[in-house]
């Protein structure tokens, strides 16, 4: 921490003499007013100025010296008026003493009638101890009467009487809150023949120079503000002052002569004062300096270097609060927790005001209220315009005790009987700057109703700022102005402002404290709040305090005596809390027995909770919340869709529907694998709501057979499509006749998805191996590749399979067969026109057999899954075949156009996009596609050998004149006379029919293909689907890993890592996943609307991710995130015998399942099983080997009668059941032994392989007994593990190459 450097500069500065006392008195104001007298009594003249705590230490010396010391005037013979004591006065009556005669005397008044008390305004002003109206005049008898040594005459016997000839002592008052009138009499001329005495608090230590002060009197005190930075709670106490304040004080008596300094402390108490005080920034509420220094972008603000750091958990505590307030919002990178600002925070920077104060000025922007917002901040933001009833003063009891009613009377007139009543002292507050507006400011005015003209001056020239700062930063335009005569807020503006008060100060809020509950007795109108456990009282002042309304709102809680008083009080309705205070509130979990209702006014689905408020559980009104996001929810939404709550029209269809809409509900309607899938697809559209994406929509029967279904039925019959109510028409027709048909129909179908939880013994991986092989191999179209009929999908999970069974036994006839098949679906789908051949990349699938025509969407997890699976077979295959080399390539191009600057990659593009700028239609395919005559423009000229490009092109892409696409692919028209790319020559033969080498052909539809994409990418963009999802970077890493084996490319493994930083950076939070983040605004990385949590294919796959990592990079930190995600992912899924999709939430439901089939991607539980067996190679853990078998168990019933359903985890079912191949690493990667093992291990596919990296026995790896042993030998050494039987260990480069062929 910096230390801030004190300069100290000699000023133009008299001598002065200080003065300790030998002891330090108990009772400093007894020893300043004997002091006082002495001084006066024995010095030469000069001004005292002496020093006190508060306003009523002011009041209790001056009231003394003025009754010792009293202004008595005289009237001389010649009628001239003199002051009694003054030298003037002297000498008037020596010369009347030599000319007594008898009957010049007469009786005399009494001296003290006419004594003028020029300080009939003394009492004016306030005392922040003073408790308020109801207890104002018992305070001010209490003052009247007197209390302590001061006011019970022991002082004036220690003293004695003053000398007969005293001259008087002008005593004049000095305090901050004192008027600008009062206070400038100080520097007047004092009256002549009279001794200044200003009684001042600290307000004198800086000041101006007060005319002829030559002593001073210190009381060594000073009444300071305390602020409790975590609670928020002010008080004010009286604190010893520091050194430098004493000398400060000191230096007021040599100002313009020598003076003296009277100490009223010994020197030993001087040596034990802090040298300087705490500066303000220690002493006030952090949440203004935290949020400016947020703006400047300093995230860590405890790590900023101030001169003087405020505590950290001020700090802390002030980002709390500004993250509540919206000003700050926490996000969690790389395990580290920030709270950055936002935009709201932004626009709060902007004003010199405290943040919720600001937040408050930016709301009433949106309400029409801006006018009325800053006057009433202004107000809030000055000391006290009001003055407290307390402080009033009369000049007899009587007038007082009048005066604090009258005011009080007026101040409730101004708080109306109307519903504006409520905004309590706030409205107060605001009428009472109309009132000072209409009298102009005048002082005399103002106090007759209790109002503080220095303070509401400052107000008024704190709206003009707020109003020209508004201004400045607003664009409307009608600039705001500030209006005189702002009429009062109307009942629906005080609502308003009370609501946007509660949005604001949400942790003020406090609730009376219900008498009749509990044992302890509580004090009638006593309060809790969530700052303090103490209870709090309404400030009797305040016109709500006979009121007690049950909850309030505070501006601050300040201590006076025993008791904390709420100031600035406001009415809440307890009923906006959960609303308008959402971040204080707790709701409680919803009852799975409670049935669900639609909220028309929210327009979604809800039901009721339990609300309570704060730490303390104020109990509040239940309130509708939305249903967990789940299927459930679905399924109820799909109930009030179809009873026309959500679109009336439909409410004439519900009774021709098929079966009553509740039916949807039903506890015995059993979700089955493809309404999950469906289910799924509805919460990726959103279709919750009437303004929500549309669902896919299923008709079901009675029993919940489905009899139909679609994606998408609009509203009405439109564009060729059948609306939603014609096709409700269409089945209740249908129903009528065929309904014992449609009935049987849909339970055959259930038959045919009903999925099979049980948990039994597995068939061996050979028979589950050679089941889905014969599948395959009945099913491979030998023609154009792929398996089936159209629509083909580029299914990476059965190739993937194809690929593990080849190298199980590469040598026999279904190997090579397999990777036959293998060979033509891959080479089919890089010719045809699934393959983007100018943009790189595949699309979702084909809707034709022969990988032609292709739904034009491009997704991640097609991408990444088939750049593994083109590497692993480049590497099944040695490398042979050039072609899959260049997809490699082409996959990981495509990738680098949708990925993140740091590092993550994009979910999707859309298939349709608008065929030029002009156009407000989208079309599928428009961004892709080609007429002829466009493609001759761009390539008419050019030359390859002696053939036109042009012409080499369209015959090496298969472009024709009227389009290639034939009617039956294209339903709708759309492609009609436009080209999909695609090859159905080889390069040789293309070359060949044109007389140019093979490299001359590359090079030139290199050339052209470039020439095409500087054209399409200036067409309209298919819409980017950014959000970026953790289980699509856990295969994108794979992916990239597989790439890097494959090729042995640097640049593969480079941005595997970049995505895995990434992921570590914005979909981790405290070792736990999110499901997705999003692209924001400038490139930044932003949560969503909500933080999503990830399902178990997030865990699986990014597990899966840092064990490839771990693999070839050899870094234990893969390794330790890979078994710690480990371990969250069966704490959050583990269901016994798999791995649910979600984790488990309040509901009780029956869409907690298991996924029981690799679609286009793997399931969770297959993914998973593969790591629990890879963990337990590399850490010999027989958990993870027990609890793969429980997968497999629960799988049983699905891989031993339809094992085609899950490739993947026949995979593993394959390695649990023969053992994995494992290799270990012992000693430094540089060595040449490790570096060439592990060159080996990218060059060659090896099944079930697995990689342990040990460099120590203190390794993670080294962690099981077999390994601990290794690592405890000789190194470098390799050590192939296979089968669960260990070789010999390798020392020597020479014996690798032998080894590696018997793998």
């Amino acid at each position: 921490m910096l230390t801030p450097k004190v300069i100290k500069v000699e000023a133009r500065q008299f001598p002065v003499t200080l003065h300790f006392e030998k002891r330090t008195p108990e009772d400093y104001i007894a020893s300043a007013f004997r002091k006082t007298c002495r001084i006066h009594e024995t010095l030469p003249p000069g001004a005292i100025l002496v020093f006190v705590t508060g306003q009523n230490e002011v009041r209790q010396l001056m009231a003394k010296l003025k009754k010792r010391y009293p202004v008595v005037y005289e009237t001389a013979k010649n009628g001239e008026v003199l002051v009694k004591g003054t030298k003037e006065w002297k000498e008037r009556k020596v010369e009347a003493a030599k000319s007594i005669r008898l009957e010049d005397f007469k009786e005399e008044l009494n001296g003290d009638d006419d004594v003028e008390d020029e300080e009939n305004g003394l009492m004016d002003g306030d005392d922040m101890n003073e408790r308020g109206a109801a207890e104002a005049f018992d305070d001010y008898e209490e003052f009247e009467n007197g209390d302590g040594d001061l006011e019970d005459g022991k002082v004036e016997n220690t003293v004695g009487p003053p000398p007969a000839d005293c001259e008087p002592l002008y005593c004049l008052p000095l305090y901050s809150l004192l008027s600008m009138g009062k206070q400038r009499r100080v520097f007047d001329e004092t009256p002549a023949g009279m001794r200044l005495c200003v009684i001042s608090t600290n307000v004198a230590e800086t000041s101006l120079t007060i005319p002829g002060v030559k002593y001073v009197i210190d009381g060594g005190f000073e009444k300071r503000r305390l602020y409790d930075s975590i609670t928020g709670v002010s008080r004010f106490a009286v604190c010893r002052i520091s050194q430098a304040s004493a000398d400060q004080r000191a230096g007021r008596a040599g100002r313009i002569a020598a003076g003296h300094a009277y100490r009223l402390y010994s020197s030993a108490v001087f040596q034990d004062l802090v040298k300087f005080a705490d500066p303000e920034i220690l002493t006030k509420p952090a949440d203004q300096l935290v949020l400016h220094l947020k703006s400047m972008n300093i995230v860590k603000v405890v790590n900023f270097p101030f001169p003087s750091a405020p505590d950290e958990k001020m700090l802390e505590a002030a980002e709390q609060r500004l993250c509540r307030l919206g000003a700050l919002s926490e996000s969690t990178i790389n395990g580290k927790t920030e709270a950055r600002i936002t935009k709201l925070g932004k626009t709060l920077a902007v004003f010199p005001l405290a943040p919720p104060y600001a937040k408050f000025i930016a709301m009433a922007d949106q309400h029409n209220l801006m006018s009325h917002a800053i006057l009433l901040i202004s107000l809030l933001s000055v000391r006290e315009p009001l003055i407290p009833v307390a402080s009033l003063r009369g000049a007899t009891p009587e007038e007082t005790k009048e005066l604090m009613k009258n005011v009080l009377k007026e101040r409730r007139r101004w708080c109306s009987q109307s519903a504006a009543r409520r905004l309590g002292d706030l409205k107060v507050l605001m009428h009472a700057a109309s009132v000072a507006e209409q009298v102009k400011y005048n002082p005399q005015e103002c106090e007759k109703v209790g109002l503080r003209v220095k303070a509401l001056v400052e107000a008024r020239k704190l709206r003009q700022q707020l109003t020209n700062i508004v201004n400045a930063s607003s664009k409307k335009a009608s600039a705001v102005t500030i209006d005189p005569n702002l009429p009062p807020p109307t009942d629906q503006q005080a609502q308003l402002l009370r609501q946007m008060v509660v949005a604001s100060f949400a942790d003020r809020i406090a609730r009376r404290v219900d008498r009749s509950i509990g044992q302890e007795e509580v004090q009638k109108g006593a309060y809790e709040t969530t700052l303090i456990k103490e209870h709090v009282f309404i400030d009797p002042c305040s016109v709500l305090f006979t009121e007690e309304p049950e909850f309030v709102i505070f501006q601050e809680i300040v201590q006076v005596n025993e008791k904390k008083l709420l100031t600035s009080v406001c009415s809440v309705d307890k009923e906006w809390l959960s609303r308008l205070a959402e971040s204080y509130c707790h709701f409680g979990d919803q009852d799975k027995n409670q049935e669900p209702k639609y909220d028309e006014v929210k327009d979604c689905v809800v039901k009721s909770v339990k609300v309570t408020f704060g730490p303390m559980e104020w109990e509040l009104p239940v309130e509708n919340r939305i249903v967990p996001h789940d299927i459930l929810m679905y399924r109820w939404f799909a109930v009030f869709l179809l009873d026309g709550l959500v679109f009336e029209k439909l409410k004439e269809f519900v009774p021709k529907l098929l079966a009553p809409p509740t039916t949807m509900v039903k506890s015995w309607a059993k979700l089955q694998k493809r309404t999950e899938s469906l289910l799924n697809r509805l919460i990726e559209k959103e279709a919750v709501s009437g303004h929500g994406g549309w669902p896919m929509s299923v008709f079901l029967t009675p029993e919940l057979y489905p009899i139909t279904g679609g994606t998408y039925f609009p509203p009405d019959d439109s564009r060729g499509m059948i609306g939603f109510p014609t096709i409700l028409n269409m089945i209740h027709t249908e129903w009528q006749k065929e309904g014992e048909n449609l009935t049987k129909r849909g339970s055959e179908i259930i038959k045919l998805l009903q999925p099979e939880q049980a948990s039994g013994d597995v068939n061996s991986s050979e028979e589950v191996f050679q089941n889905i092989y014969s599948h395959k191999q009945k099913t491979f179209d030998h023609r154009l590749g792929g398996f089936g009929r159209a629509p083909k999908f580029p299914k990476s999970p059965d190739l993937d399979f194809l690929i593990a069974f080849a190298a199980h036994d590469p040598t026999s006839e279904s190997g090579k067969e397999c990777v036959e098949m293998l060979e033509k679906t891959l080479e089919s789908m890089a010719d045809g026109g699934i393959h983007d051949h100018i943009g790189n990349g595949f699309h979702r699938y084909s809707v034709d057999a022969e990988w032609h025509v292709p739904h034009f969407e491009k997704m991640l997890y097609d991408q990444s899954q088939l750049l593994a699976t083109y590497s692993d077979f480049h590497r099944l295959t040695g490398h042979k075949n050039e072609n899959i080399g260049r997809v490699i390539e082409d996959v990981f191009n495509y990738m680098q156009t949708i990925s993140h600057g740091e590092g993550g990659f994009y979910a999707a593009e859309d298939a349709d996009s608008l065929p030029n700028h002009q156009s407000d239609k989208k079309v599928e395919g428009a961004f892709c596609v080609w007429e002829k005559e466009e493609i001759k423009q761009l390539l008419g000229g050019k030359k390859v050998g002696k053939s036109s490009v042009f012409e080499v092109f369209c015959e090496y892409f298969d472009v024709e004149s009227d389009g290639n696409v034939a009617r039956s692919s294209d339903p709708h028209g759309e492609l009609t006379n436009k080209n999909v790319l695609r090859k159905l020559l080889t390069d040789k033969e293309c070359a060949g029919n044109h007389g140019i080498s093979v490299e001359e052909l590359r090079e030139a539809m290199k050339e052209a293909r470039e020439i095409l994409w500087q054209v399409r990418d200036k067409r309209p963009r298919p819409h980017l689907d950014s959000k970026m999802v953790t289980a699509w970077q856990g295969l994108a890493i794979t992916g990239l890993v597989k790439a890097y084996q494959a090729t042995n490319e640097k640049k593969y493994l480079e941005r595997a890592e970049k995505c895995a930083h990434f992921v570590a950076k914005y979909l981790e939070d405290n070792g736990e996943l999110r499901r997705t983040v999003y692209l924001g605004e400038n490139g930044h990385v932003e949560q969503g609307p909500e933080d999503q949590k990830a399902f178990s294919d997030d865990y699986a796959f990014l597990i899966q991710a840092f064990l490839d990592l771990y693999t070839v990079a050899g870094e234990e930190a893969y390794l330790k995130k890979a078994v710690e995600l480990q371990k969250k992912c069966d704490e959050k899924f583990w269901s016994g015998n798999g791995y649910f999709i979600s984790e488990k939430t309040g509901e009780e439901v029956a869409v907690r399942m298991i996924e029981d089939q690799d679609n286009a991607e793997p399931t969770a539980t297959s993914i998973a099983s593969n790591n629990l067996l890879r963990l337990y190679d590399i850490l010999e853990n027989e958990e993870y080997r027990d609890k793969a078998n429980q997968c497999f168990r629960g799988a049983a019933e699905r891989l031993n009668k339809a094992p085609i359903a899950l490739p993947k985890m026949a995979i593993s079912l394959h390695r649990w059941q023969v053992g994995s191949t494992t290799v270990v690493l012992v000693g430094d990667e540089n060595t040449e032994l490790i570096s060439s093992t592990l060159q080996k291990l990218n060059e060659k596919f090896i099944e079930n392989l697995s990689v342990v990296h040990i460099r120590s026995e203190n390794d993670v790896a080294a962690s099981g007994s077999s390994h601990k042993e290794m690592a405890r030998g000789a190194q470098p050494a390799v050590y192939i593990c296979k089968g669960f039987v260990c070789d010999r260990p390798i020392r020597y480069v020479e014996e690798l190459e032998k080894k590696f062929l018997e793998i």
